[in-house]
């Protein structure tokens, strides 16, 4: 399967580094086996790094990319975020429609895009702006829009994709799109 995409903002997501993977790893296997997350000088001490400050650098990525969560004035505060969720699964809309967006049943996977569980993916079924037949948008929940975002909103029951404006109400705003996806079989 071959994937080309247009993106709208910085929203790909990087490869770990090595020493990143090797402490994301230890954290899983500690707190699997322990029920409890391990300390920075444990992880240092299993990683091979010696200075507390190296440890805290990296977990501090890890933290960014939302792998996990770390509260570094408290003991054992390491927590994993989207452990038992597949972090590549983005939820599908298959109908323009409210139910459609409230109970999703399908899902598309994509390993590029940071903050999947804050994600949606609808797919465009005729021309519209610059977005063609068939063509998959990943939408992102946000707070702010510009007039320049394109956005998914509900209007009695259905969604539509429209460019923002300031007569659509915020709360009828489901996100604004990120990116635009062709995927060739």
């Amino acid at each position: 399967m071959l994937i080309s995409y247009f993106y709208y903002g910085d929203y790909m997501q990087r490869k770990l580094k090595a020493k990143e993977e090797e402490i994301l790893s230890f954290i899983k296997e500690y707190i699997k086996k322990n029920n409890f997350p391990p300390t920075v000088r444990e992880i240092g001490q299993k990683v091979n790094l010696s200075s507390p400050a190296s440890v805290y650098a990296h977990l501090k990525k890890l933290e960014e990319l939302k792998l996990i969560e770390h509260t570094s004035k408290k003991f054992r505060s390491i927590k994993l975020i989207n452990e038992k969720k597949d972090i590549n699964k983005i939820p599908l809309i298959i109908n323009y429609k409210k139910d459609d967006y409230l109970n999703i049943k399908e899902y598309i996977t994509l390993s590029f895009i940071k903050e999947v569980h804050k994600c949606y993916a609808i797919k465009v079924k005729k021309d519209i702006y610059l977005f063609k037949k068939d063509d998959y948008l990943i939408i992102e929940n946000a707070n702010s829009y510009k007039e320049k975002d394109y956005i998914l909103y509900l209007e009695n029951d259905n969604i539509i994709l429209n460019k923002y404006n300031d007569k659509i109400k915020k709360e009828d705003i489901i996100g604004k799109v990120i990116c635009s996806l062709k995927i060739f079989n």
